[in-house]
């Protein structure tokens, strides 16, 4: 007999997704939907001013020629860039978005470098809306060749890169219909956002444990090696110390033994005394205790390894 399978419960989402399901928090973007955010307006209005001031014979760099077909409104306003048909959509797009930010407390801010970031749970992300490009036949006089022109799919972008965790339109679905999806994908980089951070925090703090372990046993080594060099250096003294002292004793021993010639014996004594003087003076011994105990200082804390667990 076939024992059943045991149930695995699926962890429930947290509330600021599980709402984006219901029919209260749904996100609307008829045909008819009036354009009255303020930074939208603006937006619509800088591209249309852009449109007209743009002339066909305007000077293009050539790897910007496809972006050229692209209307922009410009430094200061929403990160907007589709062909000048989609305008219209674009703008009802984003005034349901933006509408829908408001009433989720999710704060807009827009740079002067035309970036617009949305700050969801506390984490700031970039967006944009953008039009996709497509491979188009174009004749040419010498044959056919292939270029890009605008495609009229829209992408909402999370993320300063084209491939990312927003949504798209598709064969079966707009983005009108998956506005929601696309804040539930905000939630979502924002909860793992907040995770990521909250595992590098206990890293760092485990590391931090770590490190100071390894700093103190390195300076316990330190400390070693410092005081067998202290104790080489000083049994290496002493050693010569002691060789010197032996040989004053040797110089007295042969004046007390009168193998010394009157003559010399003047000298002798004279170098005797200041030897003598040299040697009491001299106590490597007594150094070596009279010194501080010897202890390395301790290294200075380490970078996190990239590959710390």
């Amino acid at each position: 007999m076939f024992e059943p399978r045991e149930t695995v419960d699926k962890p429930e989402d947290p509330p600021a997704i599980a709402r984006e399901k219901t029919t209260e928090w749904r996100i609307e973007a008829p045909e008819d939907l009036a354009i009255s955010h303020p930074l939208v307006k603006r937006a619509a209005a800088a591209i249309r001013k852009a449109s007209r001031e743009s002339s066909k014979n305007r000077i293009v760099r050539w790897q910007d020629r496809y972006q050229a077909k692209l209307v922009k409104p410009g430094p200061g306003h929403l990160d907007i860039a589709v062909s000048k048909a989609s305008v219209p959509r674009a703008s009802r797009i984003l005034q349901a978005l933006l509408a829908a930010f408001e009433r989720r407390g999710f704060a807009v801010r827009i740079t002067e470098k035309n970036e617009t970031f949305l700050t969801v749970l506390g984490e700031a992300f970039q967006i944009a809306l953008v039009e996709r490009l497509k491979q188009v036949t174009v004749k040419h006089t010498y044959g056919t060749g292939v270029d890009l022109e605008p495609s009229g799919r829209l992408m909402l972008r999370i993320g300063s890169i084209y491939h990312n965790a927003g949504v798209s339109d598709s064969a079966t679905r707009r983005i009108e219909n998956s506005l929601n999806r696309f804040v539930v994908n905000l939630v979502r980089r924002a909860l793992e956002t907040k995770r990521e951070r909250a595992i590098h925090a206990e890293r760092l703090e485990r590391w931090a444990i770590q490190d100071e372990e390894n700093r103190l046993a390195q300076q316990q080594r330190d400390s070693e090696a410092l005081r067998r060099r202290r104790l080489r250096t000083a049994a290496i003294r002493w050693g010569r110390h002691q060789r010197n002292v032996d040989f004053v004793e040797a110089v007295e021993r042969r004046l007390q033994d009168g193998a010394v010639s009157p003559d010399e014996r003047g000298n002798a004594e004279r170098w005797l005394a200041w030897a003598s003087a040299r040697l009491k003076a001299a106590d490597p011994i007594g150094e070596l205790l009279k010194d501080a105990w010897p202890s390395a200082p301790l290294r200075g804390s380490s970078p996190m390894p990239w590959n710390w667990e």
